[in-house]
């Protein structure tokens, strides 16, 4: 890849960047963890922040709590509710 790109050592590619803002020390990363532990600890930090269930939001405009009706999924689950067809009365009855 680097003779592609005509160059002779990686270092040749940051050649562009300044020197003043290239990072010179190590990266300071955790080690490799399972990926169960790094969820964990994402989940703990999720934790940490406060959601629309705990505070007010007046983001989403509309999105809010609101109350629907248990008959509302009952109703809009027939199946004439879910087709473009609509039976005859001969066929309903």
């Amino acid at each position: 890849m680097l003779a592609r790109l005509a160059c002779a050592r990686f270092e040749d590619l940051l050649a562009p960047v300044p020197e003043g803002v290239r990072l010179t020390r190590p990266l300071e990363v955790p080690a490799a963890a399972p990926e169960w532990e790094v969820r964990r600890r994402l989940e703990a930090l999720a934790a940490r922040n406060s959601h629309t269930g705990q505070m007010i939001s007046f983001l989403g405009g509309g999105a809010y709590d609101h109350f629907i009706p248990a008959a509302v999924s009952h109703i809009t689950q027939r199946s004439e509710f879910a087709t473009a067809y609509t039976p005859y009365q001969a066929e309903v009855s």
